[in-house]
């Protein structure tokens, strides 16, 4: 299968190449478990870095860290009588506590602005709590290949969104000004409205078109502006586009939740 590389290949720091294969922006930093066969497990490195690119991360490192497991959580309804030995008996249900299995921080120069910024985020898979649901997968009669796949897929998925939510969203906004904040507003209803101009006939096409270029070519002087007050000896270059200014970029953010509903990342080979 074009563009998937076993786990037994992945490289294990970023600037390595994939055994077989060209370098990528993704390292495997998890020593693969005794019971699966890392030659089977399949990594769509080409999703992977089409996930990476979308979210404007320079790379992404996966470490393996022992973190809380899935819990129940008792929730008495009531009081049903007496026991045996004279206490009082209740009756009730149990919740599933979920355990949490990522962690993301992000590793960039602050120095530079957030439209210029390319981090390399780092994502820990919490091994107690996937051990866990794995093996209640394979009680259930899947495969230890299919549940191992399965789950890591998912945390991985998760991972990479919750590193772009951060590098997209929450960063950014937080070091905005008041002013800033409406300026976006204002940009996000312009942006919203060009796009809905594309579907009007007959030449919403260009409207729209027109409009969005408009935007992007406003955020683009407006980011090189300010990237060279705070590097005048430096030439602006590599700013992630996007509609959005001041790094604060919904359109890629996104892309990349879509592409984590709808991307399996990794799966067993046959």
């Amino acid at each position: 299968m074009s563009g998937v590389v076993a786990l037994a290949n992945l490289p294990k720091d970023l600037g390595e190449q994939a055994q077989g294969g060209p370098s990528h922006p993704f390292a495997w930093q998890i020593d693969p478990w005794s019971y699966i066969d890392a030659d089977r497990m399949g990594f769509d490195v080409r999703a992977i870095d089409r996930m990476i690119g979308a979210a404007g991360l320079s790379g992404v490192i996966v470490r393996g860290y022992d973190g809380e497991n899935d819990s129940s959580e008792a929730n008495p309804t009531g009081f049903s009588g007496v026991s045996v030995g004279g206490g009082a008996t209740a009756t009730g249900t149990a919740t599933m506590v979920r355990a949490a299995v990522h962690q993301v921080s992000l590793e960039s120069d602050d120095s530079l602005p957030y439209e210029y910024r390319r981090p390399i985020a780092v994502v820990g898979v919490n091994r107690t709590a996937l051990g866990s649901r794995i093996s209640d997968d394979v009680k259930a009669g899947m495969s230890k290949e299919q549940a191992w796949a399965k789950h890591y897929d998912l945390a991985l998925r998760a991972g990479i969104l919750a590193a772009a939510v951060q590098a997209l969203w929450k960063e950014p906004l937080a070091d905005m000004t008041t002013r800033q904040k409406w300026a976006l507003s204002g940009i996000t209803v312009v942006a919203g409205t060009s796009i809905g101009a594309l579907l009007l006939p007959p030449y919403g096409w260009a409207l729209g078109g027109g409009m969005l270029a408009i935007v992007d070519g406003l955020n683009n002087l407006d980011a090189r502006q300010r990237m060279r007050e705070d590097h005048p000896d430096d030439e602006p270059a590599g700013r992630k586009l996007s509609l959005f200014p001041m790094g604060v970029q919904l359109d890629r953010l996104a892309a990349v939740a879509w592409m984590a509903k709808t991307s399996h990342l990794l799966h067993p080979q046959k």
